[in-house]
C-alpha cells in the first residue's frame, strides 16, 4: 500500500497503519506526508490505490502531516502512529503562530565562525512554508556568510521546512538528522551543506 502512494509525485512519505472499525473489524488508515510546496488531496490519495489495489487495502482514511515518528535510519515508528503520538498534522501547522523567520536569518552571520568554516563554499536556499514563509539564501564563500531574500540562481542545496519546524531546530528542540528522518525537513542537492552549516554556526 505504502509502495503504491509513494508513487504519486506530490507524496515525500508515507505510513499506513490498521485501525479498529466497529464494521469490519480493522480499516486502512494512511499518513502522508506530501512534498513541500506540493498539493495533494485525499481523493488522489484514493484513487490511485483503487487503481492498483484491492478494495479492502484501499485506505479509508488518509491524513497529511508533515512528518512521521522515526527512528534513527528513519524508519517510521508506527506504534506511536497507532497511540496518536508524534503526529503534526499539516492542518495545524497551516494555522499556527507566526515565527520571526526573517530575524532568525538576519541573527545567522552573528554566530558564523569563520575559523571553523575554512575554505567552505555553499549557497543555500531555504524554502519556508507555514504562515511566516519565503524563501532566504545563505551565501557561504570566503569565510564569511551572506543572508538575502529570495531564491538563488544556482543554489548547491534547497531545504524545504515549515517555519514552526525551522523554530523548533534552531532552538534545539529537534535536531537537523531527527527532522530529515522524519520528514519534516526536505532537501535536494548536496546534503552535506547542512552537516557543515552545523558545524560552523557557533
Amino acid at each position: 500500500i505504502e509502495n503504491v502512494i509513494s508513487t504519486h509525485p506530490a507524496v515525500h512519505d508515507v505510513a499506513v497503519i490498521g485501525v479498529p472499525d466497529e464494521m469490519s473489524g480493522e480499516e486502512v488508515k494512511a499518513f502522508v506526508v506530501p512534498r513541500m510546496g506540493k498539493k495533494v488531496a485525499e481523493e488522489e490519495i484514493i484513487d490511485i490505490c483503487n487503481k492498483k489495489l484491492a478494495d479492502f487495502k484501499v485506505p479509508k482514511y488518509v491524513e497529511f502531516v508533515i512528518g512521521l515518528p522515526a527512528s534513527a535510519v528513519g524508519k517510521a515508528l508506527k506504534r506511536l502512529l497507532r497511540a496518536g503520538e508524534g503526529i503534526i498534522y499539516l492542518s495545524d501547522v497551516e494555522k499556527g503562530e507566526k515565527v520571526n523567520v526573517e530575524g532568525i536569518f538576519q541573527m545567522m552571520p552573528l554566530r558564523f565562525n569563520k575559523e571553523k568554516a575554512g575554505s567552505w563554499e555553499a549557497v543555500m536556499q531555504y524554502e519556508i512554508y507555514g504562515k511566516s514563509g519565503g524563501s532566504w539564501t545563505l551565501t557561504i564563500k570566503e569565510g564569511k556568510m551572506e543572508v538575502e531574500k529570495g531564491p538563488a540562481e544556482t543554489p548547491t542545496s534547497i531545504i524545504k521546512m515549515y517555519d514552526q519546524t525551522f523554530l523548533k531546530i534552531v532552538t534545539k528542540e529537534i535536531d537537523g538528522v531527527s527532522a530529515i528522518n522524519s520528514g519534516l525537513m526536505q532537501i535536494e542537492g548536496n546534503e552535506a551543506d547542512l552537516a557543515m552549516l552545523g558545524e560552523v554556526m557557533g
